[in-house]
């Protein structure tokens, strides 16, 4: 039986190599043959030199010694005078006689090449100037893409307040965002619970006590005007779903059994009126639906925990659908601007928590995230100057917490996680 040839493969300088080898494949048929004919050996390794025209061709790189403290230390040394192993140790960085360590930029500037599978592991030889040019033109390059993204590019959201991204098709696009004031939905075959007037500001307190420090949304002054306004009838930008979620939540922290009871039965009360709000996208039903989902994880009931994840995931999806993770228009006043920042923070923050915490997997990219970190804003008591700049570092524990969960838990992490027995 003959079996047909391959067909030739698809490179043009095959027919060159092939000519180029064969006269190597050659000898080494006519040296084994001799060998197995004299030993019985079938092996013959034999060393060749590239040719002189073909080395002399190819650019040599810079050869770099290291100084007289790595040296004694047996250290890799990168060159530079100081090198950033004797700024570390805080010693003086000598050389030996006739050895000219490389420029500072030079040496600083490879530093930047060195990411990711660099000239280093290359199969061909490169000069270091051309390996710092390229590399510094193409993180000029990215840097230039990156700014084109993330910042002059427009929030597209159409005239629903639905976000619509970069591949849509959808063209009804509406020029402002909408507004945040509006008539909301609310049902009238159930009652909600009610607080007095007493019990409302004792529940404020507690909240902007044990909870607004970690993520302010909104200063107190502005939450009592709104609340004030609501209760005449006036159009507000904070629902009443916000309220009664609200309160139930503050109720968490109070150490009287009526508040408790009281705030359990407004949590019910939520859950039967959060179907009418996802009638469409709105920051105060994320924010309600947040408080709610806390409210629910604090009780660590094992019952309530799938309802603590529906809740939150609607959170996540409505803060997606409105576009909140990316850089808003410039036409939102300021205020409401700044609560559509917080309102993705927190919605991050709670969905990196829940990650770490019970395993659920992460619903935020943060390669699709352009939204600024929250700022101290005019609107801001000026004792929250403080929990503002806290609530940035909580985002940036937050975005460690979640590298972590895909470098290290994820099920297809290059990393292996612990073992079971």
């Amino acid at each position: 039986m003959e079996f047909a040839p391959p067909p030739p493969l698809g490179f043009p300088c095959i027919d060159f190599v092939r000519d180029r080898v064969k006269t190597v494949f050659d000898q080494l048929s006519q040296e084994q043959a001799d060998v197995r004919h004299s030993s019985g050996e079938d092996l013959v390794i034999r060393h060749f030199e590239v040719p002189s025209y073909v080395t002399s061709s190819l650019p040599r790189k810079p050869k770099t010694k290291a100084c007289l403290s790595c040296k004694s230390r047996k250290l890799k040394c990168d060159g530079e005078q100081p090198c950033v192993r004797c700024i570390d140790a805080g010693e003086s960085c000598q050389y030996p006689p006739g050895i000219q360590p490389l420029p500072k930029s030079t040496v600083a500037d490879s530093r930047l090449t060195t990411s990711g599978s660099s000239h280093r592991s290359s199969d061909h030889t490169v000069s270091a100037d051309q390996s710092i040019s390229s590399a510094s033109h193409t993180m000029h390059s990215h840097h230039d893409i990156l700014s084109r993204v993330n910042i002059q590019q427009p929030l597209i959201t159409n005239r629903f307040g639905h976000y619509m991204g970069e591949t849509s098709f959808y063209y009804e696009v509406s020029d402002t965002a909408p507004s945040m004031i509006e008539k909301f939905p609310s049902i009238a075959n159930m009652r909600a619970p009610t607080f007095s007037l007493d019990d409302q500001a004792y529940l404020i307190d507690l909240y902007f006590s044990f909870s607004h420090p970690y993520a302010p949304i909104i200063s107190k002054v502005s939450l009592k005007q709104q609340l004030y306004q609501w209760q005449l009838g006036n159009p507000t930008f904070l629902s009443p779903l916000f309220f009664f979620a609200f309160f139930a939540f503050a109720s968490t922290f109070s150490d009287r059994a009526d508040i408790t009871d009281k705030g359990q039965k407004l949590l019910t009360y939520c859950n039967a009126l959060r179907d009418v709000y996802l009638d469409k996208p709105r920051v105060s039903t994320i924010l309600a639906l947040l408080l709610m989902a806390q409210h629910l994880e604090q009780q660590k009931l094992h019952e309530k925990l799938s309802r603590v994840w529906i809740w939150s995931g609607e959170a996540f999806r409505m803060t997606q659908d409105m576009g909140l993770h990316r850089q808003c228009n410039t036409t939102v006043d300021g205020f409401c601007k700044e609560l559509r920042i917080r309102a993705f923070w927190i919605a991050f923050m709670a969905d990196r928590c829940l990650a770490m915490v019970y395993g659920r997997p992460l619903v935020f990219d943060e390669r699709d995230i352009t939204v600024p970190i929250p700022s101290f804003t005019e609107y801001d008591a000026e004792e929250d100057q403080q929990w503002i700049t806290n609530f940035a570092v909580f985002i940036d524990l937050s975005r460690i917490s979640g590298r972590l969960i895909k470098n290290f838990y994820m099920p297809q992490s290059p990393i292996e996680g612990p073992s079971t027995p």
